[in-house]
């Protein structure tokens, strides 16, 4: 057995002997190749499957948006008793701006969230889309995904401020 610097790579040999004639060989069997083979072939599909994911998870998304037409929103749960109000014009026009100003940097995220504001967004081309405030980021359910934005204070307050502005 011996062992790269570079690691813990191990490779290992097999000594043969030929009992007819008594030689000893260290020739590796070529059915171990073809295995080990194998199975590195194995490994290194099985890493890049992996980083394959990996970075599908970790890569920012960007989204185009169509203009939002109407949407209304919730304080608290909604389901528990909390005050939903439809958005105005000018809302819904200063929503569309926002979210376009924002098209990059958003990422898949799979976690479940207990937002301050909830805003259900129809846009012109009749898609609808979930906006969620959190306390330091927005999600954003759009097209089947989920995907997270940290926002800058004053910014995240800005949101908040066109969102409950009453008309």
């Amino acid at each position: 057995m011996s062992s790269s610097n570079r690691g813990v790579r191990v490779a290992w040999r097999c000594r043969l002997t030929n009992h007819s004639n008594g030689s000893v060989s260290d020739k590796v069997p070529s059915s171990y190749t073809s295995e080990r083979r194998s199975a590195q072939s194995s490994r290194v599909m099985r890493a890049s499957a992996f980083l394959v994911v990996l970075l599908t998870c970790l890569t920012a998304c960007s989204f185009d948006v169509a203009p939002v037409v109407s949407g209304e929103l919730s304080h608290g749960l909604s389901s528990s008793g909390g005050v939903t109000t439809s958005l105005t014009t000018s809302q819904c026009q200063a929503v569309s701006e926002w979210l376009k100003a924002r098209a990059d940097g958003w990422t898949r995220t799979p976690a479940s969230y207990l937002p301050d504001l909830t805003v259900r967004l129809r846009h012109a081309d009749s898609s609808f889309t979930d906006l969620m405030v959190l306390k330091d980021s927005v999600v954003i359910v759009v097209d089947g995904g989920q995907y997270i934005r940290s926002v800058e204070p004053n910014d995240l307050s800005r949101l908040k401020t066109l969102l409950e502005r009453v008309p």
